[in-house]
């Protein structure tokens, strides 16, 4: 594997310690079975009931937070999957929420009232037109049209809105949020820390008294990291050099690190299309931002987890913490999810009808 920043160098400095979790043996091994974990509702805007899984953190107010996005066809169960959340949440302390996107999973039940009001639903939801929408309680992801995948984005938005609801219950911070995505999961991950940097909330509402401070959502997002990223999943282009460019924000405040086969060429040339945009010329990338390239392998997405040659579990878990030492810890405040109402994600400035 060839990590081409100083990232972890930057972290030993910062942090005085030595990391190395994986490689060490240092840390302590994942607990055995889900006694951890808790099965979670997580409803959207548009009507949609998803299912996640949350892992709690050990730091109460100061808990940093993982949400992670899996692959398009895929489901938060795989086992890949949910050993990387419970080696996260064991070995760093942090809170992890998986959860299955919509029409995966358990995630397929709709309140159809309101589900088909809305004509991005109606017309991508399904393959071919259907009349007698109102009889329709749940959707399937194979009847989806390529078009709807970047509306799931607001999947992504409700999965952090639950966290900010644990926020104000004081079980985690919700001021440092990572999201770990894999491939159409990674695209969509990064739509979706792109689009956040265009919703703000008040913090410190007192009504009749202050109507609080003005607040960047995207400021909350600690790190991306994304697993063989495409800029062209479903055959939708995510076109994320003009999100980079539009939104310089993304660029100097959120991290990044591409995870990618050596041999996934594909993937290594969107990677690299991504790093020059967030590296533009006389400019520098955030210094954490890197490139995780694991030689030898075709693999991709979440196939790469898990494998004892590549350590990547091991790899991500020193990037988090990496990153949360550079970061630092940020004070907790009340996001009050009942004044600042999240809205369906506006996808038209991402190049979306």
């Amino acid at each position: 594997m060839v990590c081409r920043t100083g990232a972890v160098r930057l972290w030993l400095c910062a942090a005085g310690v030595v990391l190395l979790v994986g490689l060490t043996g240092a840390a302590r091994e994942p607990q055995g079975g889900d006694a951890r974990s808790k099965s979670v509702p997580i409803p959207t805007v548009d009507g949609v009931d998803l299912v996640g899984t949350f892992f709690p953190g050990n730091a109460g107010r100061d808990t940093p937070c993982v949400l992670m996005v899996h692959k398009f066809g895929s489901d938060s169960s795989k086992s890949e999957w949910v050993n990387l959340a419970k080696e996260i949440n064991d070995k760093l302390g942090f809170a992890v929420l998986t959860f299955d996107l919509r029409g995966h999973g358990k995630s397929t039940a709709v309140e159809p009232a309101k589900f088909w009001s809305y004509g991005a639903n109606k017309t991508g939801a399904v393959k071919g037109t259907t009349s007698n929408f109102a009889k329709r309680t749940s959707i399937k992801h194979d009847e989806f049209q390529p078009r709807y995948l970047p509306w799931l984005v607001n999947d992504v938005l409700a999965a952090r809105r639950f966290l900010e609801m644990k926020n104000d219950t004081g079980e985690v911070n919700t001021n440092s949020i990572f999201v770990i995505g894999a491939q159409e999961g990674a695209a969509l991950g990064m739509l979706f820390v792109a689009s956040e940097f265009t919703r703000e909330y008040r913090v410190g509402v007192v009504p009749t008294q202050s109507y609080g401070t003005r607040h960047i959502a995207g400021e909350d997002i600690a790190a991306g990291v994304w697993l063989s990223l495409p800029l062209m999943p479903n055959q939708q282009r995510f076109n994320a050099e003009a999100w980079i460019k539009t939104h310089p924000l993304l660029r100097d405040k959120v991290p990044m690190a591409f995870v990618f086969g050596g041999n996934d060429k594909k993937a290594q040339a969107d990677t690299t299309t991504v790093m020059n945009a967030l590296a533009p010329q006389g400019r520098e990338k955030n210094k954490l931002t890197t490139t995780i390239e694991l030689k030898g392998t075709d693999l991709a997405g979440p196939a790469l987890l898990g494998q004892p040659a590549l350590l990547v579990n091991d790899k991500i878990v020193q990037y988090l913490q990496a990153v949360m030492a550079a970061r630092r810890a940020i004070p907790w405040s009340k996001v009050d999810p009942d004044v600042n109402k999240i809205q369906l994600v506006n996808l038209q400035p991402f190049g979306f009808r």
